[in-house]
């Protein structure tokens, strides 16, 4: 099933036990503002936009979606989690300098409750009703935040966070590499690291050691990570080597033991990783396809009903199905974003 998505542009999507849809993202619109001289010309109008979201209730037929206002605290919505209870948090960004930098926001059923950030939100991940994770802050010095109730609690780990996941209620993964917060030496990168939170403490996974290209100063960039059980994690990494853009993929898998890895081609990487509900994951943006399928340790790529040339695309299954839904978007304009799903 595809259904065109009209009135912006989507960026990340979210689906609920009981079917229900959210996807969110901004549209563009024309702004007047104080007049300032640029060039010859002076402008009196300035570009900007405004946050979307878009919602289909489980009991509603799956063409029907409803645009409800988006929080105010932000020009453009990035992020969309949920909790296995149903609570949803939307996290955007503004991009004028005088602005709030970033905002997160939670529905109560009414509206947004919103609050302030100091820095983007790169990851988020909701562990319970009352309870969200995000990831912030620059690359090697990323901030882990644990949010209860709206209030925030900084955990401070031997790594610098780069993705996070849940596996039910009350378990949280991370994964990140190495960083010293003084120097932030890229080559520390090099060194992954992964931990489990049980939701009192945290446990420290041994880290890995895959081989890396010989050129001189190769870096790991961690994309995203998936945990289908307490023995079957598999963290997703691109490495990047001088000269080559953008490097190639690298599929770790930590079985409770011992970690095992998977290389693939050149100029290769991975976006996200999300469960099938059959214990294997999908990838979206790996080579040259937009989605792959991961099943034991073989790769399929998976032909979308989308045209050729998508430029984004996010993934999430409904939880306890094998129900995907999925959000693209086929140009650069707002014209053309599309939403599906499968399973």
């Amino acid at each position: 099933m595809v259904t065109a998505l009209a009135g912006g542009q989507p960026t990340d999507v979210v689906a609920l036990k009981d079917g229900t849809v959210w996807v969110v993202g901004d549209r563009h619109v024309t702004r007047p503002t104080t007049p300032r001289r640029e060039g010859n010309c002076v402008a009196v109008t300035r570009g900007g936009s405004i946050p979307v979201v878009w919602r289909k209730k489980g009991s509603e037929n799956d063409r029907h979606w409803t645009k409800l206002r988006g929080p105010r605290c932000v020009e453009q919505l990035t992020r969309v989690t949920a909790s296995a209870g149903g609570s949803v948090w939307v996290f955007g960004t503004n991009p004028l300098p005088e602005q709030t930098p970033a905002c997160m926001a939670k529905w109560n059923g009414r509206g947004w409750v919103e609050r302030a950030l100091r820095e983007e939100v790169s990851t988020a991940a909701a562990l319970k009703d009352d309870e969200v994770w995000t990831v912030s802050g620059k690359l090697y010095d990323r901030t882990l935040t644990q949010w209860v109730d709206g209030k925030p609690h900084d955990h401070r780990l031997a790594m610098s966070p780069e993705v996070i996941a849940t596996r039910g209620e009350g378990e949280l993964w991370a994964a990140g590499f190495r960083a010293d917060r003084d120097t932030l030496d890229p080559a520390q990168g090099n060194e992954l690291r992964l931990a489990r939170w049980d939701g009192r403490r945290w446990h420290k996974i041994p880290s890995p050691k895959p081989p890396l290209p010989e050129q001189e100063d190769p870096r790991v960039i961690v994309t995203d990570l998936v945990a289908i059980g307490p023995s079957d994690v598999w963290v997703a990494a691109n490495i990047e080597v001088f000269d080559e853009e953008p490097g190639y993929l690298l599929l770790l898998h930590w079985d409770g033991a011992a970690w095992s890895w998977q290389r693939g081609s050149k100029k290769s990487v991975s976006d996200q990783l999300v469960p099938d509900g059959r214990g294997g994951f999908w990838l979206t943006g790996v080579e040259e396809d937009d989605l792959q399928h991961m099943k034991g340790r073989r790769r399929t790529p998976v032909r979308l009903p989308l045209s050729e040339d998508l430029v984004h695309l996010a993934i999430s299954r409904v939880p306890g199905s094998t129900r995907v839904w999925g959000v693209g978007v086929e140009s650069e304009t707002e014209y053309g974003n599309l939403i599906w799903s499968s399973g």
